[in-house]
Order: C-alpha cells, then structure tokens, then sequence
C-alpha cells in the first residue's frame, strides 16, 4: 500500500513539475502554419499535385551531356534560361506578369554520378538561391 501511495504521489508531483517548454505553441493547432511567424514566401510542397494538374503542365526534363562544362553549370544555365524564356525572372521596376510558379527541382543532387566536388555543388546551391530569389520560382 505504501508503493501505491508512493507512486501516486510521484505521478501527482511529476505531473505539477511537468515542464511547459512549447508554451507559446499551447493553442496553436498542427495545421497552422503561423507558428514561426515566417517571412517572405513559403510553400507546402508535401501536398500531391493531382494527375490531371501534371497531364495540363509545361514538365521539362534536362539532359546534361556537355563535358567540356561542369554539369552543376550546365544546369544552372538551363534553369535561367527557363526562367527567362518563361517570362518567370523579376525585374526591378517591372510589372509582375505571371501569378503562376515555376518548381525547379534538382534530383540527387551530390550523388557519385554527378561527378562533382562539394565546392562546385556548394557554388550551385548558393547560385540557384540567387536564381530563386529573383524569379517567382521554388527549387525542389
């Protein structure tokens, strides 16, 4: 009986010490997205694109055959000049025409069969960041 007592006492004292570390999130539900309080853009890409939206979409698979250029750079050009062809690039002091997106998405980027060193893939990660920001655009 005293191992009960003991134990309920425990459960009680451990309940009321119970640390309270996501306080600000109490109130908040999985769903919303306003917890970080984020700025600029944010998209959700974990939701499917339904069939008929792909059948309907401009897709464009790239195929890096060029061995004089690191492939890392061949990329890189083929997605700006996506962008621009596209009419997706943001100029300063123009108009935005499109209220669409562009998805840029880069498949195993790093892997062995790129056959690119971590400088190179780091200097295209940080270049298509720069394409990202100014276009309206999202790399996947």
């Amino acid at each position: 009986e005293e191992k009960e007592d003991k134990s309920t006492e425990k459960t009680a004292t451990d309940s009321k010490e119970q640390l309270n570390i996501a306080w600000r999130y109490a109130n908040k539900t999985l769903e919303s997205s306003d917890l970080g309080g984020a700025k600029g853009r944010s998209f959700n890409l974990n939701i499917p694109i339904p069939s008929d939206t792909l059948e309907k979409a401009d897709i464009e698979a790239v195929s890096i055959d060029d061995q004089e250029e690191k492939k890392t750079t061949q990329l890189l050009k083929k997605f700006h000049q996506t962008c621009k062809t596209k009419e997706f690039l943001i100029n300063p002091g123009t108009q935005i025409k499109k209220s669409n997106l562009i998805r840029l998405g880069v498949l195993s980027l790093g892997d062995i069969l790129w056959g690119e060193d971590i400088t190179s893939i780091s200097t295209f990660l940080l270049a298509f960041r720069a394409l990202l920001r100014n276009c309206m655009g999202v790399g996947i």
